[in-house]
């Protein structure tokens, strides 16, 4: 088997030493013109200038809904096509089969060796706190029957994968559970929280002008809700067509991406995942299938569809207004005809280049050599990147992994480190931790010796959850955990407006 994993020094990524998060490195992507195996793969690597593209053959089909995943420090460890996971080796990972299976699912996209055809669908998060774990979140599309014909229900389901497990090789712990179950989601999205830890994932709904909020990390959704912001859709539109839902490289700007309703951007909290000030870029007609991708200052949206590439500065008051129309498609194709390398969907890659993906079959990929600077000084590189096989939709879904806390927030108290998340800190213990019904504070005797103290438990969002009063004297006590949800907490103890001690709690139910 021939190796194609590339062991390259790294200097400046994204202006980012080489040991921040290289997880997004590879793409692989797969594709047989008979639809059965082998595949015929094109292994990308980021690492290089341009990047180093390695053919290869490998057993499954990726297009459609792809992610390859490497570990902090670059090195490939699986890759996924929405129904099967293979490690670096190309060897399914225990239970690795059968991803986006269930009863009733939508005639023919059942992925197994063949991709799940869906863009867009697929992500991939690291633990926050297990450096082995990887989270796969999925959508799904799930057929109603013939007698409400069409798509009825998206549910946003959970795979968990252990790298430590079968020594290496990794292991699908679990798969295809339900992490949220709605019926007009689409396109998942995630961003750091702003503690640079847990992570929030967006899906607007693309019949209404409803999105859903969810804040996850290893002890998976820990809290979720709606908001109504924005432009409502056209109901005599279907459904959104084109284009992928993006945030900022910063995180502070989301935008939901739509080549029939237009699009619809907002400032992003990354403390409270809230959205605000609400941008609409209307539309005159439908526009063809295109994309969506933000340049690594935060300030340029880059709108494509299919024979015109524009982009928008987000820093203008008026952002419809700032477009410029940065390429148009010169009509390469090869072969021809058929081959068109136009713009499709995009990816903004470790490299700080944007990468654009024609909307069919080819051998070339588009790039934005500058996307941080404005108009055609982007430098849209038409046909740029050669690969040696047939590169088919396989435009992976990948949040900013090297976005850290963001400094000064209200939300600077949740970043424990994950080793402390296990034991005490400053002599407070709590037990049991993970707690189910109650906890218990032990604290050290010198803290209520001579008078009263206080406890506090906050929620993930910095809101205080619970707290109470520990008497004179007290070393222990006992706190009921009712009504409180599933989740990951920070406890302190307080006396006369200084915190004596914190630690981590953890409530599962």
């Amino acid at each position: 088997m021939k190796k194609w994993l590339l062991l390259l020094p790294l200097t400046l990524i994204w202006g980012i030493h080489a040991h921040a998060q290289q997880h997004d490195r590879f793409w692989v992507t797969g594709y047989s013109v008979t639809a059965l195996p082998p595949y015929l793969a094109n292994i990308i690597d980021f690492t290089t200038s341009p990047p180093t593209v390695t053919a290869s053959v490998i057993p499954i089909e990726t297009r459609g809904a792809t992610c390859a995943m490497s570990d902090a420090e670059g090195n490939l460890l699986f890759y996924t096509n929405g129904g099967q996971v293979r490690n670096k080796n190309h060897q399914m990972l225990e239970n690795g089969d059968s991803l986006n299976v269930s009863p009733g699912e939508y005639p023919g996209l059942n992925g197994t060796q063949a991709a799940y055809p869906l863009t867009s669908t697929l992500l991939i998060l690291p633990g926050t706190h297990n450096k082995d774990w990887y989270h796969i979140i999925h959508l799904t599309h799930v057929w109603c029957g013939p007698a409400l014909p069409g798509i009825c229900k998206r549910p946003l389901l959970h795979t968990l994968v252990d790298m430590s497990a079968n020594n290496g090789a990794g292991k699908v712990v679990f798969k295809n559970k339900i992490l949220y179950d709605t019926w007009a989601m689409d396109k998942p999205i995630a961003v750091k929280h702003a503690n640079g830890r847990d992570w929030w994932i967006m899906m607007s709904d693309h019949l209404t002008n409803l999105h859903h909020t969810l804040l996850f990390n290893d002890m998976g959704v820990i809290d979720s809700f709606t908001q109504v912001a924005g432009y409502k859709p056209d109901p005599t539109i279907k459904r959104d067509a084109g284009g992928n839902n993006v945030f900022s490289p910063d995180g502070s700007v989301y935008v939901d991406s739509d080549s029939r309703n237009g699009h619809r951007i907002f400032d992003f909290d990354r403390c409270t995942g809230r959205l605000s000030n609400f941008r609409w870029i209307q539309l005159p007609a439908q526009q063809p299938f295109g994309g969506a991708a933000i340049s690594p200052n935060s300030r340029f949206l880059y709108i494509t569809a299919s024979v015109w590439a524009m982009q928008y500065d987000l820093w203008e008051p008026d952002v419809a207004a700032s477009v410029d129309t940065v390429a148009v498609w010169d009509g390469f194709c090869e072969p021809c005809p058929g081959s068109n390398t136009t713009f499709g969907e995009c990816q903004l890659g470790m490299d700080g280049k944007i990468y654009v993906v024609p909307n069919n079959g080819v051998y070339f990929l588009n790039y934005i050599d500058k996307p941080d600077l404005k108009g055609k000084d982007c430098n849209m590189v038409q046909h740029g990147l050669q690969v040696p096989n047939w590169f088919v939709l396989a435009t992976p879904v990948h949040p900013n992994y090297r976005l850290g806390a963001l400094s000064g927030s209200p939300c600077d108290t949740l970043t424990v480190s994950a080793t402390e998340a296990t034991k005490p800190l400053d002599g407070l213990r709590l037990y049991p931790n993970p707690a189910h019904d109650r906890v218990a504070l032990e604290l050290p005797e010198t803290w209520t010796r001579h008078g009263a103290a206080e406890y506090r438990i906050y929620d993930t969002l910095g809101a205080l959850a619970r707290g109470g009063t520990v008497a004179e004297g007290t070393k222990t006590v006992f706190v009921s955990l009712a009504g409180l949800p599933q989740g990951l907490y920070v406890c302190q103890v307080v006396r006369d407006g200084r915190v004596l001690g914190t630690s981590k709690l953890s409530i599962v139910r």
